[in-house]
């Protein structure tokens, strides 16, 4: 269940810069890469951090967890592993003119608290309500053009660029 953030336009970007100020590629692409890894470690932390999977207590496995069902809130923990599975699972990659890396977890369940679905809970099947963490980290960091997520775009290459989720 990663979450992907991808640059795209980033023609028209290298064109812009490269106008500005001279031939930069290959500042612009380093640039870019190191702008991937601090988003990809913003979004790691802001789904680890309070707002995420650190803000409901730890509940005993089996009792009714402190998070509401209602697909706005993130999972209360019975273990630390979802918590401690959250990483970056990729160093930041390019293909046609589109930066990708990615975020996320890899147990079998973090995508059914992510999105909603069915489970195995003892010998029988539930339905779980949504309860994301991934989707609430990378929208916090990514914020408008005044949240986190400008800021290190415009440190990183001079020009703030289109960003946006993927589902995986």
């Amino acid at each position: 269940m990663p979450v992907t953030a991808s640059f795209e336009n980033l023609e028209d970007a290298v064109f812009k810069l490269k106008t500005d100020f001279g031939n930069m590629s290959q500042r612009t692409v380093a640039g870019m890469k190191t702008g991937m890894e601090e988003l990809a470690a913003a979004v790691k932390y802001q789904a680890k951090g309070r707002g995420g999977l650190t803000r409901y207590r730890i509940h005993p496995y089996g009792t009714k967890s402190p998070s509401p069902g209602d697909g706005e809130h993130p999972p209360a923990r019975v273990t630390e592993n979802l918590l401690r599975s959250v990483e970056i699972k990729s160093e930041p990659t390019q293909r046609k003119g589109v930066f990708t890396i990615q975020v996320g977890s890899n147990l079998s369940y973090a995508r059914v608290q992510e999105y909603g679905g069915s489970a195995q809970y003892g010998n029988r099947r539930i339905v779980l309500p949504p309860r994301p963490f991934m989707r609430p980290a990378f929208n916090r960091v990514m914020g408008g053009r005044t949240g986190m997520g400008a800021t290190i775009i415009n440190r990183n290459v001079k020009r703030a660029l289109d960003v946006r989720y993927i589902e995986a």
